[in-house]
């Protein structure tokens, strides 16, 4: 890897602003003329959709299901600022794992080596639940470092703290929790 490089990994509970902080730091890098790779891992789509308004993106699950080899260009938007986004998608709603979803991509990552071919890579994630599929990133080395975004709410105070306690297992392989953002919603 590039030592200068950046892979960054953002969860926290959904509907509290996360994907607006992920779209914010690639436009941030991208402003330092570094090559950005945006993944957005929600399945509403609200990351990639940030940076690439009113352009329709293929998620890389519905291509999968649509047919059966894939090319980057199947799945890569160029976006706002020039910030490439790729959107891993998901099943219906009660029919699969969201997970899952994010498994095959980065799967597909590797055997392309996307990745490696950018200076930044920002990975939008949920984190309501830490579940194997959404620690792919950390797991399979495309992501290094962890921002953990909180609200005032319990609920993302409790998700939270378990991806704080879900980054301990990650130590050995390198991996450290960067920062947490607190983004307030009441300002009592």
């Amino acid at each position: 890897k590039d030592p200068g490089s950046q892979r960054i990994v953002l969860l926290g509970k959904g509907g509290i602003g996360k994907s607006m902080i992920a779209c914010n730091f690639s436009v941030l890098f991208r402003q330092k003329n570094k090559r950005v790779l945006h993944v957005g891992c929600d399945p509403k789509h609200d990351s990639t959709a940030l940076l690439a308004p009113g352009r329709r993106m293929s998620s890389v699950a519905a291509r999968l299901s649509a047919k059966g080899g894939l090319k980057l260009k199947d799945i890569l938007v160029k976006g706002k600022f020039g910030v490439h986004c790729v959107e891993a998608g998901g099943p219906p709603p009660g029919l699969g794992c969201a997970g899952r979803g994010i498994s095959i991509m980065l799967s597909l990552f590797e055997k392309l080596g996307v990745v490696a071919g950018y200076d930044a890579a920002i990975f939008d994630l949920p984190g309501d639940i830490v579940c194997g599929g959404f620690s792919g990133p950390l797991r399979r080395g495309l992501g290094e470092k962890v921002v953990i975004v909180v609200s005032d709410e319990w609920a993302s105070l409790y998700a939270g703290n378990n991806i704080a306690r879900m980054i301990c297992n990650f130590w050995d392989a390198g991996i450290f929790l960067a920062g947490v953002i607190g983004n307030s919603r009441n300002h009592r």
